[in-house]
């Protein structure tokens, strides 16, 4: 409440000043900051539908259910880091065979992670690699596996345990929370190199041994290894209830797709309140049945009702239904796996924070492109190095950069792309600017001599640079469709839409007449004969000639163009002679006809020829000058004198459908003698 000292004046001005403040009216040349995005990044990128509109059909569904469970199976067969838990051939496993390959495994995990730069422990103390280690070494060893026991390889059986986890949890290169830091004084304690991936609510586990502290168990999820919390799981009393815990078919679940929910608070049911539940989080859909009374104390209207792991306090596995609100970002069976869902889906995690093997409940970059794609059913590994061959995928790493701009611009949005170290995923282009959106660690701003720490979720172009000045696109080597089989055929992109130039006007020659289009698609120019072919149709006479652009290779479909041949030019070639004509002839004959070969030397017409005399050189004589117009022949009358006549004749070739007329006038010198 307001001091009661506080007078009326006082409470009018502070109201005055709120609707203020509501109203926007800043003092002038202030500004509230708004949301900051990377270089060519603009607001509306950030929305999946901004480039699902840029697909032919964005709500075609690329590949079935049973094609994905296909590819799970492949992808357990096939990779190193995966495994089909529901399947687990071994029921049992040697205690001391699995102690001694875990303290190996440590031992070699520390030189790694020294070498990468976590010499730091939690209070910033610097060690050599064994005083730091060593400690963390040594609790992976079971409290009841000897070292007499792993130098004389002594036998140990035990059953694996099946659990689940109860709580979104972490698995860890060893089995410690103390912090592995790269630096002394702990400004970047959110960068733990202890952590490996996420563990989400509900996911299945095999149990090994446990730490020598009792605090963690070796465990082994689909897509990783490592050490978990004894405290985040719940062991299961046998096999077929573990499997009944998490087992079920697609339409059996409820997935959650948003980036990241949480139940309800509750003091009735405290197990199974404020639970976070990340991006593809598996959850089983409870009965008909049992949605009918209450529920945590309350009725399920307008809620799923699902039934939630829980641990008790022997850590034994129960499961507990619960309540998770109908507008929540969830769905009844895997999603779909369309652009637009799969664009959706991979906005939730913008501006997360990165969180190195799933550390501080977000994800680094290859645990972000896991959770997207668990949302349609796909069990990647942990790691960028996911499908051994089993998915689409190709070699960029002998492509320029131009030329992998043309073929990523061909593959779907969706795309897992990769370098060393980091992969992404492709959302499409604008003009030749590729764009990407991942959890990113550290960039370089085009133009900055230091590396600006992201640490989160965002969309950028592949412009971008690494630390040594190098664009993302020069260092890519990897693509891949995380959804295709390696026998799906490449991607094709229509060439229907494509923007055609270079098409010009021809002139007949006799020949068949041919263009030199410029095509391009989507702005890459495309070349003939490996992305294009073109055929013709009436493309020798004069006239419109068509031609049809076909896509090949990597292009499909196909458009028409027509262009203009024009007629040729006739080649006609006249010249005048010199004839000589008798006077005394004259006299007698009255005239002298002369034939057209005599007078004019004609060839290379086309069409028929014509003649017209033009005129004579001595007016005065002209009538007694006739030239026949379709013979050519010249015709002296009686009555001129002697001397020379020059009589020009005009000769016309008219020309056919494919060649256009054509007229030269030559001269014909006349010599009248006696």
């Amino acid at each position: 409440m307001l001091n009661k000292r506080i007078g009326k004046a006082t409470i009018t001005v502070i109201a005055a000043l709120c609707l203020v403040l509501a109203a926007g009216l800043l003092p002038a040349g202030a500004s509230w900051a708004g949301v900051r995005y990377m270089p060519d990044v603009t607001a509306d990128m950030s929305q999946g539908d901004y480039w699902a509109r840029k697909v032919g059909d964005p709500d075609r569904v690329q590949v079935s259910m049973e094609e994905i469970e296909q590819l799970n199976r492949d992808i357990w067969k096939t990779s190193q880091e995966t495994r089909d838990l529901a399947n687990w051939p071994k029921t049992e496993y040697d205690a001391v065979a699995c102690v001694s390959s875990l303290m190996s495994g440590a031992r070699s995990d520390a030189v790694w992670c020294y070498n990468n730069g976590a010499k730091y422990d939690s209070d910033g103390n610097v060690g050599d690699k064994d005083t730091l280690y060593a400690p963390r070494i040594a609790n992976c060893q079971d409290p009841d596996v000897t070292d007499e026991d792993m130098e004389t390889g002594a036998v140990k059986m035990r059953d694996y345990k099946y659990a689940v986890c109860t709580t979104r949890s972490a698995l860890l290169v060893f089995p410690t929370e103390d912090w592995l830091l790269d630096d002394a004084d702990n400004s970047d304690p959110d960068y733990d190199l202890n952590y490996l991936s996420i563990v989400r609510v509900n996911e299945p586990l095999l149990l090994r041994t446990m730490s020598k502290d009792g605090q963690y168990y070796a465990a082994m999820s689909s897509g990783c290894a490592g050490w978990i919390k004894a405290s985040d799981v719940a062991v299961c009393e046998n096999r077929e209830e573990w499997l009944a815990a998490w087992n079920y078919p697609s339409d059996q679940l409820l997935v959650v797709w948003d980036d990241k929910i949480y139940t309800e608070d509750s003091r009735f049911q405290p197990e199974t309140a404020n639970r976070k539940l990340p991006m593809g989080t598996c959850l089983q859909l409870a009965g008909e049945e049992e949605t009918q009374g209450r529920i945590s104390n309350r009725t399920a209207h307008n809620n799923h009702v699902v039934w939630m792991p829980v641990r008790r306090s022997d850590g034994t596995y129960e499961k507990k239904l619960a309540l998770i609100g109908e507008n929540r970002k969830v769905s009844e069976g895997y999603l779909p796996l369309t652009t637009r869902n799969v664009m959706r889906v991979a906005m939730n995690q913008l501006g997360d924070a990165y969180g190195w093997g799933g550390m501080m409940g977000t994800n680094d970059c290859s645990g972000y492109v896991r959770d997207v794609y668990r949302c349609f059913g796909i069990d990647m590994p942990r790691s960028c190095n996911r499908n051994n061959g089993v998915a689409k995928s190709w070699d960029l790493s002998g492509m320029s950069d131009g030329e992998k701009t043309a073929f990523i611009k061909r593959l779907p949005p969706g795309t897992l792309l990769a370098f060393s170290g980091h992969e992404m995923i492709y959302l499409g282009y604008e003009g030749d600017k590729l764009y990407v959106i991942s959890s990113v660690s550290n960039v370089r701003m085009p133009g900055d001599t230091s590396n600006t720490r992201v640490r989160g979720g965002v969309i950028n172009t592949l412009d971008i640079w690494r630390r040594d000045n190098t664009t993302w696109l020069h260092n890519l080597n990897v693509a891949e469709v995380p959804y295709y089989s390696s026998a799906h055929p490449d991607p094709q992109v229509s060439i229907a839409a494509a923007e055609v130039t270079g098409i010009t006007g021809r002139t007949y020659t006799g020949e068949a007449q041919t263009q030199t289009p410029q095509v391009r698609v989507n702005g890459t120019l495309l070349t003939m004969d490996r992305d294009y072919a073109v055929t013709y149709r009436n493309n020798r006479a004069a006239g419109t000639a068509a031609m049809t652009i076909s896509g090949i290779g990597a292009y499909t479909d196909s458009l028409d163009r027509t262009f203009v041949i024009d007629k040729g030019e006739n080649t006609l070639q006249a010249a005048g002679k010199t004839v000589r004509v008798s006077k005394k002839k004259l006299k007698k004959k009255k005239k002298q006809v002369i034939k057209r070969a005599r007078a004019i030397r004609v060839s290379g017409q086309q069409g028929r020829v014509t003649y017209k005399k033009v005129s004579v050189s001595k007016k005065k004589y002209a009538k007694r000058f006739t030239v026949n117009s379709s013979t050519g022949k010249i015709t002296v009358k009686k009555g001129v004198k002697r001397g020379v006549y020059r009589v020009k004749v005009r000769v016309t070739a008219a020309g056919n459908d494919n060649v256009q007329p054509k007229a030269t006038t030559v001269t014909v010198t006349v010599r009248v003698k006696r």
